[in-house]
Order: C-alpha cells, then sequence, then structure tokens
C-alpha cells in the first residue's frame, strides 16, 4: 500500500468532494490523480460556478 501523500502533495478534501459511497476508493494525490488524466483521451472536467460544481 502507497504511503498518505503530504498536503503540498494532496489537493484538499472538502465536504463536496468526498464521496458518499467508497470513500476508501478515493485518492487526493496530485501525482495519481494527474496520472489518471493522462493515460486516457476522454476526460470530465469540472469546475466551480456560482458556488457549485459542475462537469
Amino acid at each position: 500500500m502507497s504511503a498518505t501523500p503530504s498536503a503540498a502533495d494532496a489537493y484538499a478534501s472538502t465536504d463536496r468532494t468526498v464521496p458518499t459511497r467508497s470513500r476508501k476508493r478515493a485518492s487526493y494525490d496530485r501525482d495519481l490523480v494527474h496520472a489518471i488524466l493522462d493515460a486516457d483521451y476522454l476526460c470530465h472536467l469540472g469546475f466551480v460556478r456560482d458556488g457549485a460544481p459542475v462537469v
């Protein structure tokens, strides 16, 4: 099992970014997130509009 990323190497988790199911599968590690995004041609991008996330 990999080590937990340091605060500088991880995205911050918030009440809105923590999944309600399968929480143990979520990762906030920047390198892992970027590797997943780089691994495929299709990606859904989320952003915040009017204080709420949109994908």
